[in-house]
């Protein structure tokens, strides 16, 4: 016999209730209770009292996304899926269409002004030729050249929307690195900094902001219980006799703040967030708004290991927002009791103001809307709707990545300089350089908000994707192919780009002699 419902904390009717959740693929959602009780997103939605709900990994494809998940009823649909992968990474955003005899203040927070797919405002919706920060939209992108914004948008992992209240609410499946590759984390800090420089730029624009998804960065020690149990048994941490994690950190504060900047990404967000530890950060962590150090609140646990029944877990599934916005988060929860992933649903309850002077509700499509954008539609095409706008018939959907891609292959930061950017070769803008290191005038500075950042392991970061490696000579490598006959006949390879003339004397062949090699 089927067990209960779980229940879920009921939303107030003053109320916007926003929703995140890893459902580590769609498909497989509906084989867990409660879902299997449930035969269509919009009971799972309800079920959820959710207003505004993304939803992440939701390892879709074009040819397969599913015709319900982009016609919900009574929910708008915005998805992006990967197009380098198959099958990996998707977010989906969904929000309710309110009823007319909803609230005005409801209706502005859920009506969705622009929608945009990508965090860099270089893709494109379907209906246009045109990509979003070329358009009257949304703004506030980040300082990144289009070869950079390639490597994060093509993944699938984020959808940008404003609503009706001039919020921007930014839904992220940020990379995790889980193989700790260099490559891995290049991306995982890159597409990290691409969303957190756009929520202060959104900000300077007198626009506030929500993240929300999966962020896949344990802010604190107490988020990460796998942690505390490796670190305890060896004496290097205080163990905690209760679940106040003000007082487990008072006893632990060393190892507290070397936690907090330990790696690039955590010392990044960490910057960002203002808490009791930093009073300078733009952003709020609902959750710690709400339920201050509380210990052992986590959203996802290692299913291989079976550790959610002992709840060793960690908390990376975060709803961060403005200032502006903190003190209108009437609530923040987690639930863990509610199964079907690895992670487990997030909400937080919002109460809007009064609305702008003169706003209408309205229901305008958008070009970004799944059903649009993937041609999933009913009735008739949409592209004449949107004929206007485009300003011409469309070629295709998004950026194309450009034929000299390869020319940008991660390369060991053992063989490079760091810091060192050659755009001349590789027709590659130097804007990327300037995107983060803008505020940072020697090795360990601050920005005029007071957030630190290691200069030399942002320069080492970025040499990655700046182009070829460096040869012995200090200069950039020219990319050749393997033609003897071999098992790597095809292949190719760096090596120094430096050869001798056919007049060229015995004695000055040192000049060229290098001895770098290194397969692409």
């Amino acid at each position: 016999m089927e067990s209960a419902v779980p229940p879920v904390p009921v939303k107030s009717q003053a109320a916007v209730r926003f929703v995140t959740f890893n459902v580590n693929g769609t498909k497989t959602l509906s084989n867990y209770h409660p879902w299997n009780q449930m035969k269509s997103f919009d009971k799972i939605f309800g079920y959820l009292f959710a207003d505004i709900i993304t939803l992440q990994e939701l390892k879709l494809q074009k040819e397969n996304l599913d015709h319900e998940l982009n016609e919900i009823p009574n929910y708008r649909s915005f998805v992006t899926l990967a197009t380098n992968r198959k099958g990996y990474s998707g977010v989906g955003v969904f929000v309710r269409i309110p009823t007319e005899e909803e609230s005005d203040q409801i209706k502005c927070c859920l009506t969705v002004v622009h929608a945009e797919e990508g965090i860099t405002g270089y893709l494109k919706s379907s209906q246009s030729t045109t990509n979003y920060r070329d358009l009257d939209n949304i703004g506030g992108y980040p300082d990144i050249s289009e070869v950079l914004a390639n490597e994060v948008d093509f993944q699938g992992r984020c959808v940008v929307l404003e609503l009706g209240n001039k919020m921007v609410v930014i839904s992220v499946y940020c990379f995790a690195n889980s193989m700790g590759t260099e490559q891995g984390e290049f991306h995982r800090i890159l597409f990290l900094r691409c969303v957190l420089e756009r929520a202060e730029k959104l900000q300077q624009m007198g626009k506030t902001v929500v993240i929300m998804g999966d962020i896949n960065v344990s802010r604190d020690l107490i988020d990460n219980e796998v942690y505390l149990r490796e670190a305890i048994p060896d004496k290097s941490l205080i163990p905690p006799t209760n679940n106040n994690g003000d007082q487990f950190e008072e006893a632990n504060q060393t190892a507290v703040l070397q936690f907090r900047t330990a790696s690039q990404p955590r010392s990044l967000l960490n910057s960002f967030i203002k808490d009791k530890y930093n009073d300078t950060g733009i952003l709020h962590d609902t959750f710690r708004e709400h339920h201050g150090r509380v210990m052992r609140s986590y959203t996802v646990w290692n299913t291989l290991k079976n550790t959610r029944p002992l709840n060793i877990g960690s908390r990376i599934d975060l709803i961060l927002c403005s200032t502006a916005l903190s003190n209108k988060f009437k609530k923040c929860e987690i639930l863990p009791w509610i199964m079907g992933s690895d992670h487990c649903p997030v909400i937080a309850d919002f109460e809007p103001d009064e609305p702008f002077d003169g706003f209408s509700f309205s229901k305008q499509p958008l070009p970004f809307e799944a059903r649009y954008h993937y041609k999933t539609h009913n009735g008739s095409k949409i592209d004449s709707f949107f004929k206007s706008r485009s300003q011409g018939k469309s070629t295709q959907a998004r950026v194309t990545k450009p034929q000299n891609s390869a020319s940008y292959q991660y390369a060991s930061r053992k063989k490079q300089n760091p810091g060192y950017f050659k755009s001349s070769k590789n027709n590659h803008s130097d804007i990327q350089q300037q995107f983060f290191l803008d505020s940072y005038s020697d090795q360990e500075t601050k920005n005029k908000d007071g957030r630190s950042t290691d200069l030399e392991s942002f320069n080492r970061i970025l040499s990655v994707a700046a182009g070829p490696p460096l040869c012995e000579h200090n200069e950039p490598c020219v990319l050749r192919v393997c033609k003897k006959e071999s098992k790597n006949k095809g292949k190719k390879f760096w090596c120094c780009s430096r050869a001798p003339g056919a007049d060229d004397l015995p004695n000055k062949l040192d000049e060229y002699r290098c001895n770098t090699f290194q397969w692409q």
